[in-house]
C-alpha cells in the first residue's frame, strides 16, 4: 500500500485535479463517532458532479488522527480513484493563430480609434460656430424681451393700484365732510336745548343748595355740642390708661435689665469645676 505524508492534503489535491475546484470546502466532509471513551473514528464524505461516496478509518485517539486515517483508507481505495480521475490538461493554441488574432485586434482598434478621431472638414465646424452663436443670440433677445413685457405689466398693474387708491380716499373724503357737517349741526342744536332747560332750571337750583347749606350747619352744631363731653371722658381715660402702661413697661425693663445682668455676671466668673458650669455638655472644648 502507498504511503502519504499528508494524506489530507492529498486527497485534496486530488479531488481539485478532478473537478478543477480552488477550494474544496463544501466537497469534503468529514464527520466523527465516538466509540470507546477517549477514541473516534472519522467518516470522510467526497461529493462532485456525479460523485457522492464516504469511507471511514480506523479508531484513533483525537480527531485530527481520525480525519488522516479516514483520508488515508480514501486514497488507497481504488474505486475512489476511478470515481475521480484527473481532467485532461487545457488544450493550447497555436502560436501563430494567436499572433494572427492579436493583430487582427490591433487593425480593428485603429480602425474604431480613427473613425473617431476622424477630422471634419472646416466649413462644417464654421457653420455650426455660427448657428451656436446666433441660437444663443436669440436666447438673449428672448430672455429680454420677457423682462420687458414683466416689468411692463408691473407698471401698469402699480398704475391701476394709484388710481384705485385715489379714488377710494377721494370718496372716503367726501363721505367724512358729510358726516362732519351732521355732527356740527347736532351739536348746535342740542347746545341750543341745553342753554333753554338751564335757564330755567338754575333758579330752582340755587334755592335746593341754599336749603342744604342751612340743613348742614344746624346738623354739625349739634353733633359739635354733644362730641364734647364725650371727648372729655375719653381723654380722661386715655390718659389714666397710658400712666398704668408706662409703669408696666418700665417695672418690665428693670426686670430685664437686672436678669441680664446677672446672667452676664454668672457666665464670667471662673468655675473651678467644670461641671457647675451652665453650658456643661453643650459645647465642645478645644484644646489650645
Amino acid at each position: 500500500a502507498r504511503d502519504y505524508a499528508n494524506p489530507m492534503e492529498s486527497l485534496q489535491a486530488l479531488l481539485q485535479k478532478s473537478t478543477r475546484a480552488t477550494s474544496t470546502k463544501d466537497n469534503i466532509v468529514y464527520t466523527f463517532e465516538e466509540v470507546d471513551k477517549g477514541s473516534f473514528v472519522a467518516t470522510v464524505q467526497l461529493l462532485a458532479p456525479g460523485v457522492d461516496t464516504s469511507r471511514s478509518g480506523e479508531p484513533q485517539g483525537n480527531k485530527q488522527k481520525a480525519k488522516n486515517s479516514a483520508s488515508l483508507a480514501a486514497l488507497r481505495d481504488p474505486e475512489v480513484h476511478r470515481l475521480l480521475p484527473p481532467l485532461p490538461p487545457k488544450a493550447q493554441e497555436p502560436k501563430a493563430t494567436k499572433a494572427a488574432g492579436v493583430q487582427g485586434n490591433k487593425e480593428q482598434s485603429v480602425e474604431k480609434v480613427g473613425l473617431a478621431f476622424s477630422p471634419e472638414p472646416r466649413g462644417n465646424k464654421v457653420a455650426a460656430a455660427v448657428s451656436v452663436k446666433e441660437r444663443q443670440k436669440q436666447e438673449k433677445a428672448a430672455k429680454a424681451a420677457k423682462r420687458k413685457s414683466a416689468k411692463d405689466a408691473k407698471k401698469s398693474a402699480f398704475v391701476a393700484l394709484e388710481d384705485s387708491e385715489e379714488e377710494e380716499a377721494s370718496t372716503e373724503e367726501k363721505a367724512s365732510e358729510g358726516e362732519e357737517t351732521s355732527e356740527e349741526e347736532e351739536e348746535e342744536t342740542s347746545s341750543e336745548e341745553e342753554e333753554a332747560s338751564s335757564e330755567g332750571s338754575d333758579d330752582e337750583d340755587a334755592k335746593a343748595r341754599a336749603d342744604l347749606a342751612a340743613k348742614k350747619v344746624a346738623i354739625k352744631a349739634k353733633l359739635r355740642a354733644a362730641k364734647q363731653p364725650a371727648k372729655s371722658a375719653s381723654a380722661s381715660r386715655q390718659v389714666a390708661r397710658a400712666e398704668v402702661t408706662n409703669d408696666g413697661l418700665d417695672e418690665k425693663k428693670k426686670l430685664a435689665e437686672k436678669a441680664h445682668r446677672d446672667e452676664f455676671l454668672q457666665n464670667n466668673v471662673k468655675v473651678l469645676d467644670t461641671k457647675k458650669q451652665k453650658n456643661f455638655g453643650l459645647t465642645k472644648f478645644i484644646k489650645p
